[in-house]
């Protein structure tokens, strides 16, 4: 079985603390299956905010 790679983790508005996209409950599964690239937003959604790709600027970078 194949690892899911989630698109998330490529979002420049993903943190820690979630995805302010959905902030009321969990991401939904059509996002983390991959079957919807969240380019625009879903119906519901009550905002705005789509998949953006992480620049390298965005990366966390943590120091040992």
């Amino acid at each position: 079985m194949q690892p899911i790679e989630l698109i998330c983790f490529k979002c420049k508005n993903f943190t820690l603390e979630g995805c302010p996209a959905f902030p009321d409950f969990e991401i939904p599964e059509e996002i983390i299956s991959g079957e919807n690239k969240h380019k625009k937003p879903l119906p519901g959604q009550g905002n705005d905010i789509v998949f953006t790709p992480k620049t390298e600027d965005d990366e966390l970078f943590i120091v040992g």
